[in-house]
C-alpha cells in the first residue's frame, strides 16, 4: 500500500511539531531549573567573579583654624599584628617585644600562644620601633599600615578655642590665660559688654 503525498506530508509535519515542541518543553525544564532551582547559586557564584569587598580606613581631613593654621592632622604610623599561629617560640617572642615595645611579656605570650590567625599586638609604634621589630627576625610579625592623629601646636594652650572666633571673647583674653588652666579669680563684667 502506498500512502499519498499528503498523508505521508502530514506525518512529517507532525514528526517536525512533536519535535519542536519537545524541545521546547526540554528548554523550559531547563529554564526552570536554573532559574528558580538553582538561581541563588549560580547568582552568588556570578557575583563572586566581579565583587570583591576591601575594608581599608579613611585618612582623616586636616583641622584648620580660622587662618589656616594646622591645628591637627594624620600622620602614618604602623601597626605591629602577629599571626600566632606562625610564631615558633611565643614566650622568647614575648619577651623580644617587651623590650623592644616597652610592654609586659605576659600579655603578649598569652595573645602569641592562641590558635588564632590574627593577634594585635600594638598600634602606633614609632619608626624605631619598627626597626627593632623588623631586626629581631621574629616569624608571623607583620606590619600594617595606620594612621594617626597628630596635634602640632599641641602645648597646653589649646583649652578648646571654638569660642575665641567671637569678637565679644576676645575682650576676656586674660580668661583663657588664668581661669581655663585652673587659677581662680574674680570677674567683674561691663554691662555694656554683651554676654
Amino acid at each position: 500500500m502506498v500512502l499519498s503525498p499528503d498523508k505521508h506530508m502530514s506525518r512529517r509535519i507532525w514528526a517536525v511539531q512533536i519535535l519542536l515542541i519537545g524541545g521546547l518543553v526540554l528548554l523550559g525544564i531547563r529554564a526552570v531549573s536554573v532559574q528558580i532551582l538553582q538561581g541563588d547559586l549560580l547568582s552568588r557564584r556570578a557575583e563572586n567573579t566581579y565583587v570583591r569587598s576591601l575594608t581599608f580606613r579613611g585618612y582623616r581631613g586636616l583641622i584648620l583654624d580660622r587662618n589656616f593654621h594646622e591645628l591637627g592632622a594624620s600622620i602614618d604610623a604602623k601597626s605591629l599584628i602577629a599571626d600566632p599561629v606562625q610564631v615558633k617560640d611565643p614566650r622568647d617572642a614575648a619577651k623580644i617585644l617587651g623590650k623592644i615595645l616597652s610592654m609586659d611579656p605576659a600579655p603578649l605570650e598569652k595573645r602569641l600562644s592562641t590558635n588564632r590567625r590574627f593577634a594585635l599586638i600594638a598600634r602606633d609604634i614609632s619608626p624605631d620601633q619598627v626597626q627593632a621589630v623588623k631586626q629581631a627576625g621574629l616569624t608571623g610579625m607583620y606590619f600594617e599600615k595606620d594612621f594617626k592623629r597628630f596635634y602640632p601646636n599641641r602645648d597646653g594652650n589649646n583649652y578648646g578655642g571654638t569660642l575665641w572666633f567671637l569678637p565679644w571673647t576676645r575682650r576676656f583674653s586674660f580668661l583663657r590665660k588664668r581661669l581655663l588652666p585652673g587659677q581662680w579669680n574674680s570677674i567683674r563684667q561691663n554691662p555694656a559688654w554683651p554676654l
